[in-house]
């Protein structure tokens, strides 16, 4: 769950949803209920920086902006700005990603926000292959090399061996990502991560 919802515990997170950034009472998805968005500010320190909306298009991948907010915020905890957004696209076809990043530029967190149930998505089904690099980083992380022909909503991977995924539950845009496992030192078995290193994702269970 942390994976899917990587700014849970983020000092500093924005997201959006139905009324004035936060989802509305009754059915978040209404269409009577505009779109709104905020970002919070939960750290001990003031944060200055932007905020920017994008929407990502299922069929080609192409991300556009919709919003873009300077925001100067004091200290935490719970410090919150609501803005508004419009063009929001079409919920079947696109979903939205809010990105903060600070000052300097450097990103603080980055949230994917669906307009709608994703048993609804328009999301073709994507041939989503991997290979795993055969030397492990200095670090001792080993490369998992991702590819995808098409747009894959929630990409995720499972294994057995000992560790975690430097990211998972993505979504991917055709072409190549790069993530790494990060083992569990004493515990790690490389054999175990191949032959049980799996991927999946959305249309494999809506289409």
């Amino acid at each position: 769950m942390q994976y899917f919802l990587p700014t849970i515990f983020a000092d500093v997170m924005a997201t959006c949803g139905k009324g004035s950034g936060l989802a509305g009472d009754g059915d978040p998805f209404a269409s009577d209920i505009p779109w709104g968005c905020y970002v919070k500010n939960d750290s001990p320190r003031a944060f200055n920086g932007v905020v920017t909306v994008t929407a990502i298009d299922f069929a080609s991948g192409e991300e556009a902006a919709v919003s873009t907010v300077a925001v100067s915020m004091p200290a935490g905890v719970g410090q919150t700005m609501h803005f508004g957004i419009a063009g929001v696209p079409n919920a079947t076809s696109a979903m939205l990603r809010a990105t903060v990043k600070d000052g300097t530029g450097a990103e603080v967190s980055s949230n994917l926000v669906p307009l709608t149930e994703p048993h609804r998505f328009a999301v073709a089904n994507a041939s989503v292959q991997f290979s795993i690099n055969e030397a492990a980083n200095e670090d001792g992380s080993i490369d998992i090399v991702v590819t995808s022909d098409k747009v894959a909503v929630y990409v995720t991977f499972t294994t057995l061996a000992q560790g975690r995924f430097s990211d998972n539950v993505f979504l991917m845009k055709p072409g190549t990502k790069t993530i790494q496992f990060l083992p569990i030192a004493g515990y790690f078995v490389r054999s175990e991560l191949a032959s049980s290193l799996r991927v999946e994702h959305l249309a494999s269970y809506i289409l």
